[in-house]
């Protein structure tokens, strides 16, 4: 009743602190939880079977971006999901040969 204004709490990507899109960051943002164990949740996901990677960019395709903040450049985008990928590629290939 007085002039508070609540905050309705909106599920999509954030710009400000985004490492590659700000999925991870979103996510963190809207359950109150640090990004930092977003992101652990996403890497363990993606090493056991490449969950966190289909989820991570079905989450990338259809979560809409805030409406502040600074803009990601397409080619950082595209450069890191390479980097994530080719680093993927290795710690499987590690893990095979170490335990396979």
């Amino acid at each position: 009743m007085g002039n508070t204004k609540e905050q309705k709490r909106k599920l999509q990507r954030v710009r400000k602190g985004a490492i590659i899109v700000g999925v991870s960051t979103g996510l963190a943002q809207y359950f109150g939880v640090d990004v930092i164990l977003v992101r652990i949740i996403f890497v363990t996901l993606s090493l056991i079977g490449g969950g966190g990677l289909l989820l991570y960019v079905l989450l990338w395709l259809f979560l809409p971006y805030d409406t502040k903040g600074s803009k990601t450049s397409l080619l950082k985008v595209i450069l890191y999901l390479v980097l994530g990928i080719v680093g993927l590629i290795v710690l499987v290939s590690l893990w095979q040969s170490l335990f396979g």
